[in-house]
């Protein structure tokens, strides 16, 4: 089984921090971004698709053809389309599987959270917060199944926002890339264009840290300590 890992983007939020060092090799507790997202991958995954772009030799340099016995295949985005186009150049390297588990290269996520997604074919990492403002809205159906997310919603309130992991199989690249504002193509929202045909199960996270603003550096690293 394989894992993708998006971490082509230019992280422009973290300032000087992101200038010369790529976002996801940023360190928390004397480990990059990246190593903290391998050291919790579950045993079945075998290969890792990291998808490169900003500064993507100091990625490839850091990390090598291989980290604790697992390959490592780099996949080059030279022009930031967002998270879904991310996942499109990744495409003949994932037809063969028969689930894949995707997630963000600078948010730092938990084993048990990704064994639970790997449980289905189509599932969707959920995080209940206090606010929601700037994040991607999670909106449920009566039924309580996912039926959009909105990105960047805009007021402060309390509800559950996307956790940018996700378990899928090759089905979606059945559907067209979704486009979000900003001239991209969102990957929650493409994956939603497929809940017509498939079970998209919501996730509830135990422990998601997303690092956005150099602060959320230091939050990490009181977290994890007393984790």
């Amino acid at each position: 089984m394989k894992a993708v890992i998006f971490a082509a983007g230019k992280g422009k939020r973290m300032g000087e921090l992101s200038e010369e060092t790529p976002k996801p090799l940023l360190r928390v507790l004397q480990k990059s971004l990246l190593e903290h997202k391998l050291d919790s991958l579950p045993e079945q995954i075998k290969e890792v698709l990291i998808v490169v772009g900003h500064l993507k030799e100091k990625i490839i340099n850091h990390l090598g053809e291989s980290y604790d016995g697992r390959k490592i295949t780099y996949i080059v985005q030279d022009e930031l389309l967002g998270t879904a186009h991310s996942l499109s150049l990744c495409k003949e390297h994932l037809l063969g599987e028969e689930k894949f588990l995707v997630m963000m290269g600078d948010d730092i996520y938990c084993k048990d959270d990704m064994e639970e997604c790997l449980k289905y074919d189509f599932a969707l990492l959920i995080r209940e917060v206090d606010s929601v403002f700037g994040k991607g809205k999670v909106i449920f159906d009566d039924s309580g199944r996912i039926e959009d997310i909105l990105e960047k919603f805009p007021d402060r309130v309390p509800g559950f926002v996307c956790a940018a992991m996700y378990t899928l199989t090759p089905k979606i690249f059945d559907y067209e890339m979704v486009a979000i504002p900003g001239g991209e193509f969102g990957l929650p929202q493409t994956i939603l264009s497929a809940k017509k045909d498939v079970e998209i199960k919501a996730v509830q996270s135990r422990f998601w840290l997303q690092i956005s603003a150099p602060e959320d550096l230091v939050i990490a690293e009181t977290f994890l300590k007393i984790r």
